[in-house]
């Protein structure tokens, strides 16, 4: 049970990272250092540590946000908005792309009848 649980922190962790809702500083390269050789010992970085992937040198100290939980949700319901938007956008391009394939097949038909 704790394995499923401190997964799901994890989880919600990237979430708020990949969704903007942690505040992140950069950590100085001293602290970088540090923390390259905590992974490469083999132990874990701490909770408020995120290491970019980018071969393993960028660290970034997390904080949480100043906005308040309806705050928080506000923003979380724009970027929904936001993501919607774009999702319209592109069907509304393959609509055009199939309208424009439909129209030039019914004029080939034509022409060659």
């Amino acid at each position: 049970m704790t394995n499923n649980t401190y997964s799901l922190k994890e989880q919600m962790k990237n979430f708020k990272v990949d969704y903007n809702l942690f505040k992140k500083t950069q950590c100085t390269e001293s602290e970088s250092n540090e923390f390259l050789k905590t992974i490469n010992s083999g132990e874990t970085l701490p909770n408020d540590i995120l290491c970019v992937e980018i071969d393993k040198k960028y660290f970034y100290k997390l904080e949480q946000s100043d906005l308040t939980k309806e705050e928080e949700q506000e923003y979380l319901v724009f970027q929904q908005l936001s993501m919607l938007n774009t999702i319209k956008n592109y069907l509304r391009l393959i609509a055009i792309l199939a309208a424009v394939g439909i129209i030039s097949g019914i004029i080939l038909v034509l022409i060659y009848l």
